[in-house]
């Protein structure tokens, strides 16, 4: 199997054919689900070049142009999985390990991030104050980002939960400190009236998932009046609001960033004395407020 993968370095045609045999199957599989979970409707206006194709009772008119993301994703996998950085790495003696290799890659969180960074021209790196945090950082970083709990990024990256926990709490927190917890927001799906909108983090390179849907003017106005009531608010209320609101952390996450941070919920009080009743009623009380405000508003 080495034998094959230095011939396929090298550039031997039949051993890159081989290759290519071998890893075909899995990347087939996977680009069809991520063209399903990601088409965003594109069949609607091209011909879709899955087997089956999406929405098959639909007849296409015969000009219409094919879809190619999905030959394009094939020969992106394809360039991931097979190019010259990645094959010295691999350590395979029969062709059973070198699959294993290529399906526990294929399956990572990593490729699927790569994918859609690809796919989206997503603008996603892991900050190198995150990055030093831990070895591991970086890859429970993006895990975090996209909205997978510990246990989960733990299962996927073989560490032990205590671990992911610890290290995702320390992210956490440094993210906090630098006033960057939104970049754990997972991504989302925007609509036309959003985009134009100034982020402070974009250096004019980011893409995004659109949704195509009609233009409502009073969202526009709606998410105006959000803005400035939030813009209102304490930096603790924001903290909060945003942790358990927003990124749907857990409490115990929460208050170990506060503890770390040195932030009382009550006066008089420690901050390693903060618990989930006083948390969760904080929780309440800033969520009544900013209903009192869009009322008002």
């Amino acid at each position: 199997m080495q034998s094959l993968l230095q011939r396929a370095r090298a550039g031997e045609r039949c051993a890159r054919a081989e290759l290519t045999a071998l890893v075909t199957p899995m990347i087939q599989f996977q680009t069809d689900k991520f063209c399903r979970r990601f088409c965003q409707n594109t069949y609607q206006h091209a011909r879709c070049t899955l087997t089956p194709p999406m929405a098959p009772h639909r007849r296409q008119a015969q000009d219409a142009p094919l879809c190619d993301k999905a030959n394009a994703s094939y020969a992106w996998m394809l360039d991931d999985l097979t190019n010259d950085k990645r094959l010295p790495k691999i350590r395979a003696a029969n062709q059973a390990q070198a699959l294993a290799y290529f399906k526990t890659l294929i399956n990572s969180l990593p490729f699927y991030e790569r994918w859609k960074n690809w796919r989206f021209e997503r603008r996603v790196h892991v900050p190198t104050y995150v990055a030093a945090i831990a070895d591991e950082a970086g890859q429970i970083f993006l895990a975090l980002q996209s909205g997978h709990a510990p246990p989960i990024i733990a299962q996927k990256l073989g560490l032990a939960e205590n671990t992911v926990i610890a290290v995702a709490d320390r992210i956490i927190v440094e993210l906090t400190r630098r006033r960057r917890l939104h970049l754990l927001n997972p991504s989302k799906t925007l609509k036309f009236s959003e985009l134009g909108k100034p982020d402070p983090d974009d250096d004019g390179n980011a893409g995004y998932e659109v949704e195509d849907a009609n233009f409502a003017p009073e969202k526009l106005v709606l998410n105006e009046q959000v803005r400035k009531i939030w813009a209102s608010l304490t930096e603790l209320e924001q903290f909060v609001i945003e942790a358990l609101v927003i990124e749907q952390q857990d409490a115990k996450h929460v208050l170990a960033a506060l503890t770390q941070l040195g932030i009382a919920l009550k006066e008089n009080q420690r901050p390693e004395d903060n618990d989930r009743q006083q948390l969760y009623y904080f929780k309440r009380k800033t969520l009544e407020k900013l209903s009192v405000k869009l009322k008002v508003e």
